[in-house]
């Protein structure tokens, strides 16, 4: 099925056309209005439009308006600037069109918008539904974690296989971001200063180090993106910085499949109008991340599993396909035999080098769910043949039971479930003074106000609310509800009244019980929105603009507080403690932020303990160990004030902050020493 895409924006296009391609549409891209009519008057087979309202050398309201005609089109308008009803309103009855769309949108919004007029070929037929279904049923992959649990890799392995789409953020000694579309990585950013857009545009001399500084400057007085000021300022062009992408985005997803810490995921599309995108094969970053993993790293992993017994699982001639580019060998598909653990294939290997390769072979097995693990002997039923070759070293099977970690982590599992990329319908503004003078009859009155009372009984009420129902309630119960709600609220229950600006409002309340229907009564669905209420219980976003601004907010903080305007850091970290609530480093700053202009001395010792339990969980937050410096100092505790800026500095010689407060304890030392040796020296007279 053909579809004409029209959007002036290179990345937004670029997104969309991927987008939609995945749900097995052919897309033709155009940048222009007057391109995107010629395409439409050359070919008649489009079976839809989608078409930017503002498009340049002719509007797409304006495109829509001449091929108004074409009884076989659906147009879908899209704009950022006209939001009101009204407006748009009047823009779908000018033009014909079958919907607008406000932007941001995510793509599943536009593809349901698609589907009455344009389903998506993935869906219209059973055989082409076996061809694009994911290789494996998606199930919902945990919101939030411990990497040693559930690993980056094994995370990706299921985002690649159930083709996921959404936002991994994982965090310890470094951090890192992935965004996923269909199981590929699109994006991704890192905290290593070196994998950084501005030091690509840097190394091929597009800016000077001046112009990338002025542009971390503006980026965060802005509160935008390194990305959005660069393009801005004109410093470098979007062309110049996607082709960059392309590389830095497969680099930073070589660097994480062996990261330990913690890690969040939000199933969402919404990312695909905010950043740029660089399609890339996650399976293969991953794969390369694993080939580079040192021993070092792997033993967090493995070493709470050392006490497990190996044999071959349903994915393992999958994976062992892989062993040879992922880890320079496949010797341990000869010596998993459900008896060996995983300490006895490690322990006897010949060198170091066979020692590394086989704790990568164990780490991409166990991480891809491609053995089976137990502390027990597992029976070797079904066991795929290996091709005949030399032996492979295991220490022997000793009498007994293997000795068993108490705290031995069970093998990765499949975990609960995620947080959910619905976003409820905006409720509308109404203009009270558009009612103004019409008589409305008492059955229309009786009418707008049935609509008003439910329109305020379902806001800020979560989905079972919305239908009435107790949560967890069965899918007979979900569709007993809908069917009731929709005879008291569907539009065509009030065909022929005239509602005036309540008739926007109506259209609100039945879209949110629209969406309570379709979210519940899916399983999956329903499993990834349940997790979204449980995440934002704990008091965290799901909103990834929201993180986003959040984030960049964040930054400005570090600023500031690294330049010693602490006041000016005050005004902005309580709005991003409200989002980022689950962060560590986020809180450390907003305790240290508020006890400053009061300095109290009987809070100190707290703060000091809390500011370490967070430093823990987030060890390359310094500033953390800075901060308890600085209370140290002012409760004139010089010696653990010390101590702490030394901490920093130890690991981040060039640490402003430490820095700056070893010169300051430093100073307060001189003066103390200087007093007492003036004293001394009166009391010698």
């Amino acid at each position: 099925m053909k579809i004409l895409l029209a959007e002036d924006d290179t990345g937004l296009r670029d997104t969309l056309s991927e987008g939609l391609r995945g749900e097995g549409y052919t897309v033709v891209a155009v940048a222009n209005g007057q391109a995107a009519l010629q395409a439409l008057e050359a070919e008649n087979d489009f079976a839809a439009a989608i078409l930017d309202g503002l498009l340049p050398k002719m509007t797409g309201f304006d495109v829509a308006v001449k091929v108004r005609g074409r009884a076989n089109l659906g147009v879908v308008l899209m704009s950022g600037v006209f939001k009101g009803a009204q407006q748009q309103q009047e823009h779908l009855q000018k033009s014909g069109a079958r919907a607008y769309l406000t932007k941001p949108f995510d793509l599943r919004r536009l593809v349901d918008t698609l589907r009455p007029f344009a389903p998506p070929p993935a869906s219209s037929t059973a055989a082409t539904q076996a061809q694009q279904a994911p290789a494996v049923p998606q199930q919902p992959l945990p919101a939030e974690g411990n990497l040693v649990e559930a690993p980056v890799l094994y995370l990706g392995w299921r985002i690649h296989r159930e083709q996921h789409t959404g936002v991994l953020e994982v965090w310890g000694p470094e951090k890192a971001r992935l965004f996923v579309y269909k199981g590929r990585l699109v994006f991704a950013q890192h905290s290593d200063p070196m994998l950084h857009i501005g030091i690509e545009l840097m190394k091929d001399g597009t800016i000077t180090p001046e112009q990338y500084k002025q542009a971390l400057d503006l980026a965060v007085q802005r509160s935008n993106g390194l990305y959005e000021v660069l393009k801005a300022e004109g410093m470098a062009t979007e062309v110049q910085m996607r082709a960059l992408y392309k590389s830095l985005v497969p680099r930073i997803g070589e660097r994480v499949a062996a990261m330990t810490g913690r890690f969040r995921w939000v199933a969402t599309d919404a990312f695909s109008s905010i950043v740029p995108t660089a399609s890339t094969s996650l399976l293969d970053c991953l794969l390369t991340s694993v080939s580079r993993a040192q021993e070092k790293e792997l033993e967090q992993h493995l070493a709470p599993r050392r006490p497990l017994r190996l044999a071959p699982g349903e994915a393992w001639a999958e994976v062992t396909a892989h062993l040879q580019q992922a880890c320079g060998s496949d010797s341990l598909t000869r010596a998993i035999n459900g008896r060996a653990t995983i300490a006895q294939l490690l322990e006897v290997s010949p060198t170091p080098q066979e020692r590394l390769a086989r704790a990568r072979q164990v780490f991409l097995l166990m991480s891809t769910m491609a053995v089976r693990a137990s502390l027990e002997p597992i029976p070797m039923q079904g066991r795929p043949a290996a091709a005949p070759t030399a032996p492979v070293d295991v220490a022997p099977v000793q009498p007994g039971p293997a000795p068993v970690s108490p705290s031995a982590p069970p093998p990765y599992a499949a975990a609960a479930s995620t947080s959910s990329p619905q976003r409820p319908s905006a409720k509308p503004v109404v203009d009270a003074a558009a009612d103004a003078g019409v008589q409305f009859t008492a059955e229309e009155l009786g009418a707008r106000e049935r609509i008003a009372a439910m329109s305020k009984q379902i806001e800020n009420k979560d989905l079972w609310e919305i239908l009435g129902i107790q949560r967890g309630a069965d899918v007979n119960t979900i569709k007993k509800a809908f069917y009731a709600l929709s005879r008291d609220f569907h539009p065509d229950s009030f065909a022929g009244m005239r509602l005036g600006t309540a008739k926007g409002t109506l259209d609100h309340v039945f879209s949110r019980i629209q969406e309570a229907y379709t979210t519940l009564s899916d399983d999956h669905r329903r499993g990834e929105y349940e997790a979204k209420l449980k995440f934002e219980a704990g008091g965290g976003s799901s909103d990834v603009a929201a993180i986003f601004q959040a984030e960049g907010d964040f930054n400005r903080v570090k600023m500031l507080v690294e330049r010693g305007e602490l006041a000016g850091a005050t005004k902005f970290i309580d709005k991003v403690a409200t989002v980022l609530a689950g962060n560590e480093e986020v809180r450390g700053y907003k305790t240290f932020l508020d006890w400053w202009p009061t300095k109290s001395p009987a809070t100190a010792e707290q703060i000091v303990r809390d500011l370490n339990t967070w430093y823990k969980a987030h060890p390359s937050a310094h500033s953390l160990v800075e901060f308890q410096g600085w209370i140290h100092l002012e409760t004139g505790d010089h010696k653990r004030s010390k101590a702490a800026f030394k901490r920093v500095l130890d690991v981040d010689a060039r640490h402003s902050g430490a820095n700056r407060g070893m010169r300051a304890v430093n100073a307060k030392i001189d003066e103390s020493e200087k007093a007492n040796s003036g004293l001394r020296g009166l009391l010698k007279r």
